[in-house]
């Protein structure tokens, strides 16, 4: 931040949704997104691989809710 007063201010990062959860339950509901199908289709592939990036993201990239540079 001494070289760049804009770093890590909030231009360009992300936000998390907190209702990230209640979306993902709703939409499983629905039929509009499966990620515990055994089908062998690119959509269940799609809605696997979505469900494996929230996973992560959401249980383990966020960890103290630091930069994720400054994580590891």
């Amino acid at each position: 931040m001494e070289k760049d007063e804009k770093f890590a201010s909030g231009i360009g990062t992300s936000t998390f949704d907190g209702d990230a959860d209640k979306k993902l339950r709703e939409m499983y509901k629905q039929g509009t997104f499966d990620p515990l199908s055994s089908k062998t289709t690119t959509e269940a592939y799609e809605d696997r691989k979505k469900y494996m990036v929230y996973v992560l993201g959401r249980f383990y990239l966020r960890r103290d809710k630091n930069e994720i540079a400054f994580t590891f």
